[in-house]
């Protein structure tokens, strides 16, 4: 149970080791038990939501915290030798480096009627209509109000059976007319994606 309680408060392998004095082999088996505990979880949980219920969705660069090309991403002073530039990238914004691709993390939150929050995460290699889409219809039940910042990707939730509901952060962090807004899923996963990226700073995008 010791390995479990270190696992769970995010030690690395390193650590405990040491803390417990166990084999590599041991840890390793145990965290890897751990994981696979989660992953079981995770797949046999319901959609959410539903009439009268709100879920909020939001996506962030992994690597980042901007998006649309705008703003300066983390590690984005990378030599164009390391991340080379596609066919179709202008080149713009140069004195802030090349631009960093995905991953990106979708993530969607609930406000359960007990009071809890319902919080998921997916790890996504690009946000377009079809993958935002798709994750909506596997996890959110139809009925339910969707509150989504104004990116394109989430157009057309209206016709397939949902209250979506917009904010244009470029003007308002809340709507004025309808009160939609993502600031809960933002306070939710910030801690968590921000983790990730210092834990994955310098990492090559191959090995993640």
């Amino acid at each position: 149970m010791e390995i479990v309680y270190f696992w769970v408060m995010d030690n690395q392998l390193v650590k405990i080791r040491r803390f417990t004095g166990r084999s590599k082999n041991t840890i390793c088996d145990w965290m890897n038990l751990c994981r696979d505990i989660h992953v079981r979880l995770f797949n046999q949980i319901q959609p959410f939501g539903g009439p009268g219920q709100i879920v909020q969705i939001d996506e962030c660069l992994l690597r980042g915290a901007r998006k649309n090309n705008k703003g300066r991403f983390r590690l984005a002073d990378l030599k164009a030798a390391v991340i080379p530039r596609q066919e179709h990238e202008e080149d713009t914004n140069r004195n802030y480096g090349r631009r960093i691709g995905g991953p990106w993390v979708v993530g969607l939150c609930c406000v359960l009627e007990s009071g809890l929050i319902n919080a998921r995460f997916f790890v996504v290699e690009k946000i377009d209509k079809e993958t935002l889409h798709q994750i909506i219809k596997n996890e959110v039940l139809p009925g339910t109000t969707v509150h989504s910042d104004s990116w394109l990707g989430y157009k057309g939730l209206s016709e397939k059976g949902y209250v979506h509901g917009t904010v244009n952060y470029s003007k308002n962090f809340v709507d004025p007319e309808t009160g939609a807004n993502t600031q809960r899923i933002e306070s939710l996963w910030r801690s968590h994606t921000l983790k990730i990226v210092k834990k994955m700073c310098g990492t090559n995008e191959d090995l993640y």
